[in-house]
């Protein structure tokens, strides 16, 4: 995709999430992104998942990890590690303590959303949705749990005057008509066409507003995946 984009130092590219957790080893990927500095990376649900279990299983000592046993825990880790987490905890696991330490603190660098203005648009990045969505609530006031989890119900009128970007919803969910295709509706884009489904690799420049696909190399069956 970098190659097909001509990616140069002179861009800015924004990742909306799910970076780790899909693909051989998310963790290599991660510590070669953290030494790029026009690289900006929105948080998904499984960066999230990552930095709290993670550092909870390896990194908080022996005396102080006692909620490792709550029930409450064990179910979110299990849910993890269904969802693609135990390819994560494999590679993270056999990391040195310091190249454990600079993985959890760039995730926690994440954004949990951001404003970018081009010429003609103001766009609103952010991975999922914006749950219990108010147009009184300030968009600092969201936790990342209403961010990476719940979609957007695209019928529902969310900051009408921007684009919104986000990623998290397989496009094929959404257009079964058009699958592996950036999904437009209204002022919403869904850029996420299930790549590791056996989709597609999106990317969106936001000046052109002209669309990038790389075919996946999984060799997965979206339908075998749900």
């Amino acid at each position: 995709m970098l190659k097909k984009i001509n990616y140069t130092q002179e861009d800015t590219l924004y990742i909306l999430g799910d970076i780790i957790d899909r693909g051989k080893d998310g963790i290599a990927l991660l510590k070669e992104l953290m030494f790029m500095d026009n690289v900006i990376p929105i948080l998904g649900n499984h960066e999230l998942y990552a930095y709290t279990l993670l550092e909870k299983l390896y990194l908080i000592e022996e005396e102080y990890r006692s909620d490792l046993m709550d029930p409450s825990f064990l179910k979110e880790l299990e849910y993890w590690m269904m969802d693609g987490g135990d390819v994560t905890i494999e590679s993270f696991k056999k990391l040195d303590k310091e190249s454990k330490c600079m993985i959890i603190e760039y995730l926690k660098e994440f954004l949990l959303w951001d404003i970018v203005e081009t010429k003609n648009t103001t766009f609103l990045l952010v991975h999922a949705g914006l749950s219990n969505f108010s147009p009184e609530r300030s968009l600092d006031s969201y936790t990342p749990e209403e961010l990476v989890y719940e979609r957007f119900d695209y019928e529902q009128p969310f900051f009408p005057e921007w684009t919104i970007i986000s990623g998290h919803t397989p496009t094929m969910l959404l257009q079964p008509e058009r699958p592996a295709k950036i999904f437009k509706y209204k002022n919403h884009r869904v850029i996420d066409c299930g790549c590791v489904f056996g989709g597609r690799l999106a990317c969106l420049c936001l000046d052109t507003m002209e669309e990038y696909y790389v075919d996946s190399m999984q060799g997965k069956n979206f339908e075998e995946i749900l």
